[in-house]
C-alpha cells in the first residue's frame, strides 16, 4: 500500500515544503538544509538472506533551530548525525520493512538502524521532513494523538513552546514513502483523558487496578489513538510506550488488536530480530540522541552485537 503513495508523495512533499517556507514567515526560524546539496542514497542497498538482524532503534524528539536540552537537537546535529550513520555504512529502514523481514517476506541490508521521533512536534514537519527526503532516509512519527494542533492554529513563534503537528501536516508527511506516523496513545502521556478520572504519566495500571480494568482503559486509549491515525491515512503498526514504560498487560492488548511492534526506551536492550519470529519486534529498546550525544557513544551502541 506505500509503494502507492510514492507516486503522489513528490507532489505532496512540494506542497509541505512549500507550506514550511510560508510558515517560516511566523516561526522565524533558519533554513537547515542547502538546497544545491546532493541527494544521498541511505537506503535500497543490497539485502542478504540471514536469520537474525542486531536492529539499533535511535530516538529523537524536536529538532530545532539552535541547540537543545535532553529531549531535543539542533537540526544541524540532526543532519550531521544522519550523516555519520551513512558514512559508517548503516542503513535507516522502516519498521514495515522490519515486519516483512520476520514474516520472510524480505531480507534486510547490512546494518540496519531505526530513526524514530517522539510526541509529534511541529519541528519533525518543518525541519525533519526535509532533511529525511534530502538524505532518503525513512523515519516514524510517534504521535500523542489528543495532542494533535487544530487547524487554524499557527505554530508558536517561540520554538520552546513545542508545538505539535497538524492533522494536514501529518496527512503530508504520511504520504510520503519515508514516513510513517505511528501511535504515542492517545492520552496516556501526563494528560487527562475522557475515559479516565486520573492523569495518568504512562501507560501503566495503578496500585489497585485490576487487570481487567486497566486493560478495558488501555484499550479505550489504543482505539481513540487509532480513529486519529485512520484519518490521516495511517495504520497502527507501531505502538511508542510514553516514557518508554510497559506492562506485560499492555502487552497483551496491543497484540490483540494487531500491532506488530513496539518499542521501549530501555537502552540496555538489544534488540536481536529474528526471521520467522515475529515476537522479536516487541519492546524493541531504544537510545536516545540528544546534543550531548558523542559520535564515539552512538557508535558504541550501534555496533554492540
Amino acid at each position: 500500500m506505500r509503494n502507492i503513495k510514492v507516486i503522489v508523495s513528490v507532489f505532496l512533499l512540494s506542497a509541505a515544503l512549500a507550506g514550511c517556507a510560508k510558515t517560516d514567515a511566523t516561526v522565524n526560524s533558519e533554513d537547515t538544509a542547502d538546497s544545491a546539496a546532493p541527494v544521498y542514497v541511505g537506503v535500497g542497498k543490497t539485502e542478504n538472506i540471514q536469520s537474525e538482524a542486531m536492529v539499533p532503534v535511535l530516538m529523537f524528539h524536536d529538532v530545532k533551530t539552535f541547540p537543545g536540552g535532553e529531549w531535543s537537537m539542533s537540526a544541524s546535529n540532526f543532519r550531521d548525525t544522519m550523516l555519520f550513520l551513512l558514512e559508517k555504512g548503516y542503513s535507516p529502514v522502516s519498521f514495515e520493512k522490519l515486519v516483512d523481514y520476520v514474516d520472510g517476506k524480505s531480507g534486510l541490508p547490512d546494518k540496519p538502524v531505526c530513526i524514530t521521533l517522539d510526541d509529534g512536534y511541529f519541528s519533525n514537519y518543518k525541519t525533519v521532513l526535509p532533511i529525511a527526503t534530502e538524505l532518503n532516509i525513512p523515519i516514524t512519527v510517534f504521535m500523542t494523538c489528543k495532542t494533535v494542533r487544530e487547524e487554524g492554529v499557527i505554530p508558536d513563534a517561540n520554538e520552546n513552546n513545542l508545538s505539535k503537528l497538524s492533522a494536514a501536516e501529518l496527512k503530508i508527511m504520511e504520504s510520503s514513502s519515508l514516513v510513517q506516523v505511528e501511535s504515542h496513545t492517545y492520552g496516556l502521556h501526563g494528560m487527562n483523558t475522557t475515559y479516565s478520572d486520573v492523569e495518568r504519566e504512562y501507560a501503566l495500571p495503578l496500585v489497585t487496578e485490576s487487570e481487567s480494568a486497566f486493560k478495558d482503559i488501555f484499550a479505550k486509549d489504543c482505539a481513540s489513538a487509532e480513529k486519529v491515525l485512520a484519518d490521516i491515512g495511517s495504520g497502527h503498526t507501531v505502538l511508542s510506550y510514553p516514557g518508554g514504560r510497559y506492562h506485560e498487560w499492555t502487552e497483551d492488548v496491543i497484540r490483540e488488536r494487531g500491532y506488530r511492534v513496539s518499542v521501549t526506551s530501555d537502552f540496555g536492550h538489544k534488540n536481536l530480530v529474528v526471521a520467522g519470529k515475529p515476537e522479536t519486534l516487541f519492546m524493541l529498546g531504544r537510545m536516545n540522541v540528544n546534543d550531548e550525544t558523542t559520535k564515539e557513544e552512538l557508535l558504541s551502541y550501534l555496533e554492540r552485537k
